[in-house]
């Protein structure tokens, strides 16, 4: 558990210098507080995964943990539609693209290295 959190916390700490050197390198292009909320929420939502899965690791049912990882994907992917749509209904949809693009960036980090990690934890399951 530490490994993985310590993951989570490396790749947010990255995320958010790589966020803020594009913001510094093109002012008023990205939406730097929406991408930082948005970092943090995939953070969390890693996290929240993670115990989802290891939990359903414990369980005796083989396809409790496909459950457990299929339910994580639904309800980031799901999350991930409803702060776009927030965003451009409160922000307006000039100007969003960048901003958009960057958290979808975001959003393949963190599904890799949950992907990853996961799957190594399903296989030492096994």
């Amino acid at each position: 558990m530490n490994k993985y959190l310590l993951a989570i916390i490396g790749v947010f700490l990255a995320l958010c210098g790589m966020v803020y050197a594009f913001d510094a390198s093109q002012p008023g292009s990205y939406d730097f507080n929406a991408l930082l909320i948005g970092n943090g929420v995939l953070a969390i939502l890693s996290a929240v995964t993670y115990f989802m899965v290891t939990g359903a690791l414990k369980n005796d049912n083989p396809n409790a943990f496909i459950r457990a990882k299929m339910g994580s994907t639904m309800m980031r992917f799901f999350l991930c539609v409803v702060l776009f749509i927030g965003y451009a209904y409160v922000h307006g949809k000039a100007g969003i693209k960048p901003t958009v693009f960057m958290f979808l960036g975001m959003y393949v980090i963190y599904s890799i290295l949950e992907s990853a990690v996961l799957s190594q934890k399903g296989k030492k399951k096994a």
